[in-house]
C-alpha cells in the first residue's frame, strides 16, 4: 500500500470521488476547516425540519435493509 502525504488539491475531491479511489489505500489522518457562520440553533433547526421531512415522505417504521441501490457511472458530462 503506497503512502500519500499532501494538501487537499492534489488528491483532487469531488462530489463522492478523489484520487485515493485510483489505487489502493486508507486514508488515516484528515484536518477539517469549517466554515463559521451558522448559529447552533440554526442547524439544530435545518437538521430537524430535514428530519421531519424525511420521516413524513420514507417508510421509517417498516424493516429495511437500507440503501441498496448504486449511482450509475457516468459516460459524458453532466450540463
Amino acid at each position: 500500500m503506497t503512502k500519500l502525504f499532501g494538501p487537499q488539491k492534489d488528491l483532487r475531491f469531488a462530489y463522492r470521488t478523489s484520487s485515493l479511489q485510483q489505487q489502493p489505500c486508507l486514508l488515516t489522518q484528515a484536518t477539517l476547516q469549517l466554515q463559521p457562520g451558522h448559529s447552533p440553533a440554526e442547524v439544530m433547526a435545518d437538521t430537524q425540519q430535514a428530519l421531519e421531512q424525511r420521516r413524513s415522505t420514507q417508510p421509517y417504521h417498516r424493516p429495511s435493509c437500507g440503501s441498496v441501490f448504486r449511482n450509475p457511472t457516468l459516460t459524458a458530462p453532466v450540463n
